[in-house]
């Protein structure tokens, strides 16, 4: 157990050597000093838990050295001893920050206790400061938006958590809660109803998968709790938990073990579509060729031809989605696969009257994919985006970018279409979920672009506004 350090000061040499020689026989640790200034100089050199004052010194008074203690060394216990007692000495030797007042002759077992006490003291509050930064230090570090509000919603402690992606809390304190969370979004999310209801009723709320467009990160999904502390005041604790990230992760996760069990019944479909559309195929080409066949049932034969050509690619289409074959990874450059595919469609573009903008970052070190797969993955989002800005009827651009972020390659296509509403874009990676009119896709492509880059241990997904045109964004891992 470490020693408690004791520091005597007193212009009585005799009285002073006398104490040191009881405390340090009772375990104590034990310095002295013959005046004041040599006490501040003597705390300077050596951390002291205790000091016991005689109020009568040659140089400064006791309770003047006692003021000085404290102003350097906050955390130390002073005990008084005086040989002229007052009531008035003692109030003012209390009231600067004295644990004791003792008059002499001192009773030693009086002291002993007093300094006992002392040191108690000393170490409670010591650990209930620990505690306290502790408590602060998990609390600042938590993910979490943690805001303790008055009754009129005015903040009176937050978390400035660095970890917090939601919202900045700096200089918060006195602000109302609408000046940080707009009150559109408060009455939107149902926060504002929530936390009148706890307000009156007093009970807690919980909000569970809320949205909230804040200002620093739009659309962020959130779960919120709100109660009354239970201090006797009637101030509110709001919690919010940003799920982002959470959501994002179970979408994905069911959306895989969907795309798995569809994978299977359509390989199943296919293969059973496949051998009688091989005949119809056969035999329609070879009845077209026949030189009795003229008129409208050549017409009618080659329309059948025509269509189980169809088929049969939506049947390769479901094949691919089913089955997709292993990636045969290398090391490629992302730059000048994302360029070959470009030089492929600059007739197509040009034609369109689409501009293609390029933001590629030249220094990113390679990346292990198979190229063959990726470069279907980008010739249908390309594509895509070609189709979805000729939908404005207007000169379009596609914004391609590249760079490297947080261990990950990330690729970036955003258009200047007419954007997707909300709800489709919870489906667009959807097996056979498609925009377009009957006929003109089989709405298998982003499928297959999500499985394969699923199977690249990368991440797709899209952000888009309607009216704002969608960005694809494909992160690979490095």
């Amino acid at each position: 157990m470490e020693r408690v350090n004791i520091l005597i000061v007193d212009d009585d040499p005799d009285a002073c050597k006398t104490l040191q020689m009881i405390l340090e026989e009772r375990g104590y640790t034990v310095s002295t000093a013959e005046n004041g200034t040599r006490a501040l100089e003597i705390v300077k050199e050596k951390k002291f838990d205790l000091a016991i004052l005689d109020i009568k010194l040659p140089d400064i008074s006791g309770t003047e050295l006692l003021k000085k203690l404290k102003s350097t060394t906050p955390d130390i216990e002073i005990i008084i001893t005086t040989g002229y007692a007052t009531i008035q000495n003692a109030i003012l030797a209390l009231r600067e920050g004295a644990f004791d007042y003792l008059t002499k002759p001192l009773d030693i077992e009086d002291l002993t206790i007093s300094i006992e006490r002392a040191i108690e003291k000393q170490k409670t509050e010591t650990a209930l400061r620990r505690e306290k930064e502790l408590n602060a230090t998990i609390i600042l570090n938590l993910p979490l938006f943690i805001v303790l509000l008055d009754e009129n919603l005015d903040i009176l402690l937050c978390n400035t958590s660095p970890c917090n992606p939601m919202i900045n809390l700096s200089n918060a304190l006195g602000k109302n809660i609408s000046e940080i969370i707009p009150s559109e979004c408060l009455k939107k999310t149902g926060l504002l109803e929530a936390i009148e209801k706890v307000t009156h009723e007093g009970i807690a709320v919980d909000l569970h998968r809320i949205e909230c467009p804040l200002p620093s990160d739009k659309n962020r999904i959130c779960d919120a709790h709100i109660t009354l502390t239970g201090t006797g005041k009637e101030d509110i604790l709001l919690i919010i938990r940003d799920v982002t990230e959470k959501v994002a992760l179970e979408t994905q996760l069911i959306r895989s073990e969907k795309l798995a069990a569809l994978g299977q019944l359509v390989a199943g479909i296919a293969h059973e579509i496949n051998n009688p559309l091989t005949a119809v195929l056969g035999f329609s080409q070879l009845l077209v060729t026949e030189p009795e066949v003229k008129g409208e049932i050549k017409e009618d034969l080659l329309r059948i031809k025509q269509e189980a050509e169809r088929a049969r690619k939506i049947v390769q289409g479901l094949l691919s989605f089913s089955r997709p074959n292993k990636p045969q990874k290398e090391p490629i450059n992302i730059n000048e696969l994302l360029e070959k595919i470009l030089s492929m469609r600059e007739y197509q573009l040009r034609v369109n009257n689409i501009e293609i903008i390029k933001n590629l970052d030249s220094n990113l070190p390679q990346v292990s994919i198979d190229p063959y797969q990726l470069e279907q993955v980008f010739l249908n989002i390309i594509v895509n985006a070609e189709q979805a800005i000729l939908e404005t009827n207007k000169k379009g651009k596609l914004l391609i970018g590249t760079k490297k972020e947080n261990g990950y390659l990330k690729i970036s296509f955003t258009d200047s279409g007419p954007g997707i509403s909300k709800e489709n874009l919870l489906k667009i990676f959807d097996p056979f979920f498609s925009t377009k009119d009957v006929g003109k896709g089989t709405g298998l492509g982003l499928s297959i672009t999500y499985r394969i880059i699923e199977q690249h241990n990368g991440k797709i997904y899209a952000l888009s506004e309607e009216g704002q045109g969608t960005t694809f964004v494909i992160e690979l891992p490095l």
